[in-house]
């Protein structure tokens, strides 16, 4: 079976900021796409994602990955089928990778109590008691056991370890290090040498 990365998209989301991990993760890895009901995703930006699946017709373990990108998150708070995926990947073991107000979704399906991450999440006040059991931290990216979160600038750190902990770097470690750099801006990557991309 291929591997596959499963991106849950919403109304009002800002995927942009999965799409670093998704550039890093796409090379190796299926990447499918669930809205709510499984139409298009037209984000602010204008772009438009094609849909391969609604949130109901999920298999969980046709997945080694699902990513939640942040911004407005209310329009899914209380989805029960977004609810149930996180929840069962988490029971799987599966990453979980969610980033500036998509950790939201995470606590309001209870996987983050007990456990510590990181947000950049606006929530209106009923909402408050969601994180309550958790440890925040004020970190780029949070890695705890199955589950990385992220602030929103953290995104080039939070798909290097995405990557890191789904074995694109395993063969050598240090492209991971190199890969980031490139990324941030800070060096020139040699494309031929990098084993992500090598078949």
């Amino acid at each position: 079976m291929n591997k596959k990365i499963l991106v849950t998209l919403f109304p009002g989301c800002a995927a942009y900021e999965v799409m670093t991990a998704i550039e890093v993760l796409a090379p190796k890895y299926t990447i499918e796409i669930a809205t709510p009901d499984g139409t298009e995703h037209k984000s602010p930006m204008g772009l438009t994602f094609n849909a391969n699946k609604s949130y109901k017709d999920i298999n969980i373990d046709d997945y080694d990955c699902i990513l939640m990108p942040g911004g407005n998150c209310e329009s899914v708070i209380d989805n029960k089928e977004l609810g149930e995926i996180i929840v069962k990947a988490n029971e799987k073991k599966l990453i979980i990778g969610a980033i500036c107000s998509g950790p939201l979704n995470l606590a309001k399906a209870g996987i983050l109590k007990g456990r510590s991450y990181t947000h950049a999440a606006i929530y209106l006040q009923e909402l408050a008691h969601v994180w309550d059991g958790g440890n925040f931290v004020k970190e780029n990216v949070v890695i705890d056991g199955n589950i990385i979160t992220a602030q929103p600038h953290g995104h080039i750190d939070f798909a290097i370890e995405l990557g890191k902990r789904l074995g694109l770097f395993k063969k050598n470690p240090g492209e991971a290090e190199g890969y980031r750099n490139y990324l941030k801006g800070e060096c020139a990557v040699d494309w031929s040498k990098i084993g992500v991309y090598k078949e």
